[in-house]
């Protein structure tokens, strides 16, 4: 991986609104382009919620936000690239409106890539709150290689605006456009219009004088194209070009899509073609549409308001930072089923990533089997740690329980052979206090969780010495994984 020494920090429009949230709430997200040498480059973008930020008074009497982002793109094989800086806020004269699109952060970087597969990773932590713990987004993606004798695609990036750029910099694109990228995990919220761009690299290679290039709306479980919106250009072939276009999504009721951009000869018949799947949240379609929804969560679900909202609640461990982030502006019981319902027809198309879990039936076990074993005197089981965990990456290939000893607190290892490209991971649960059940995790081996070397030391809570204890010699319990595959079908 070699580095593009470029980075900017900007301003970025904002997209969602709501109450002021404890956490961070930032959105990491990414795309490949191929330069004209035909090497691969990475563009990484964090966006970060000006509203989620603390403020602080600084010299010159203004209120700032400051926040660490720490950076880290990592190769099977090779030493992982990290970069770790402080991102500071604009001042501000006072914090009474901190909804303004000025007060939100986007970071932009570059790498450039060689084929194979990537953990990307960022991490910011708030550094004007006392109590501010990290927070991380894991994003895994595979590089491909260039191939110099067919035509190919950059990936499709979504933007907000574009302007002519008068001084060459990270956002000015090979057009000498520069482009401000709508960083959403490609979700639009309320927005009127979708903006697309994406690079064609060598179209000479068609066997086409000139082609036909067009970019159409689909529903990700039809292959029928939505006539209404659909956009067609004309263009010569060559070594590289750029193909930009906008299309109205107002009037989209609020479900998964596929925007498709293809390539075709004048018989219509396709040469080349690329998509990428987004989803509409949208309360500007019409109230029949909205109706619909609700009637049909009626059907499916019918829960009363006060069960709803706790079913919203248990949704937070596999819903994406937009989602988090949207739910907060959920008011009236109408709003509430057309979210939840839309929620789960999104993933009757899009599974959850590490559990192919694509109805709520089929979480909701989880859910239960959570409440029933891991509860604490704390809080619900799907809250604790090991809930989460199991809400987030799915049932365990292998769950091993260690009673108390005399050296020892009761403690569990849960293994999971792969989560994404990530082989053999492990979590570690301990029971430190022996009182409350909650199992906080105590170490993991995943991109992205708590990792701490240190493990087996820290379990010692009651330990004399340490070194007499023999981790090899463990009666090791698995009963508790036949009951996790009796839960849901694998």
């Amino acid at each position: 991986m070699q580095k593009i020494v470029l980075r900017i920090t900007l301003f970025c429009l904002s997209l969602i609104s709501g109450l002021k949230a404890q956490d961070i709430d930032f959105i990491l997200d990414q795309n490949i382009f191929t330069d004209p040498s035909g090497k691969k480059y990475l563009e990484v973008y964090v966006y970060l919620d000006g509203m989620s930020l603390k403020y602080q008074e600084n010299s010159k009497k203004l209120f700032q936000a400051k926040v660490l982002l720490e950076l880290t793109l990592s190769k099977e094989g090779q030493n992982p690239v990290v970069e770790k800086y402080l991102l500071e806020g604009s001042s501000i004269p006072d914090t009474s409106d901190l909804s303004k699109a000025s007060n939100n952060l986007l970071d932009v970087h570059r790498y450039y890539l060689e084929p194979g597969n990537y953990i990307l990773s960022a991490k910011v932590t708030d550094q004007n709150h006392p109590d501010s713990k990290p927070i991380t987004a894991i994003r895994d993606f595979e590089c491909n290689k260039a191939d110099l004798t067919q035509t190919e695609f950059s990936d499709v990036q979504f933007y907000l605006s574009r302007s002519k750029s008068n001084k060459a910099g990270i956002l000015t694109k090979p057009d000498g456009i520069d482009y401000l990228p709508l960083v959403s995990n490609n979700t639009f919220i309320r927005q009127d219009s979708m903006n697309f761009y994406v690079e064609l690299y060598r179209t000479k290679t068609l066997e086409t004088d000139p082609y036909f290039i067009s970019a159409s709306i689909r529903q990700a479980n039809s292959e029928k194209t939505l006539e209404q919106y659909t956009y067609t250009l004309k263009k010569k072939p060559s070594d590289f070009d750029v193909f930009t276009g906008t299309l109205m999504i107002s009037n989209l009721p609020s479900q998964t899509y596929v925007l498709s951009i293809e390539i075709m000869n004048s018989k219509r018949e396709v040469l080349a073609n690329t998509s990428r799947k987004f989803f509409v949240y949208n309360d500007m379609e019409d109230v029949q549409s909205i109706s619909e929804y609700v009637s049909r969560y009626d059907l499916a679900y019918g829960y009363p308001e006060k069960e709803l909202d706790y079913h919203i609640s248990c949704l937070r461990f596999i819903s994406s930072a937009t989602e988090l982030s949207f739910v907060k502006t959920l008011s009236s019981p109408e709003e509430k089923k057309s979210y939840f319902y839309g929620f789960w027809e999104k993933r009757k198309n899009e599974p959850l990533k590490y559990t192919n879990i694509s109805q709520w039936q089929e979480f909701q076990k989880l859910i239960q089997y959570a409440n029933q074993k891991f509860k604490s005197r704390l809080r619900d089981g799907w809250e604790t740690d090991r809930g989460r965990i199991l809400l987030q990456y799915g049932i365990p290939n292998d769950v091993q329980t260690y009673p108390s000893m005399n050296n020892t607190v009761p403690y569990e290892i849960w293994t999971y052979n792969k989560l994404g490209v990530q082989p053999g991971v492990i979590f570690v649960f301990a029971d430190n206090d022996l009182i409350t059940n909650e199992y906080p995790l105590l170490h993991s081996t995943k991109y992205g969780e708590a990792n701490n070397p240190r493990w087996r030391l820290d379990l010692l809570s009651r330990f004399k010495d340490a070194n007499t204890v023999d981790y090899d010699h463990i009666d090791r319990n698995r009963d508790i994984r036949g009951e996790f595959f009796d839960v849901t079908p694998r």
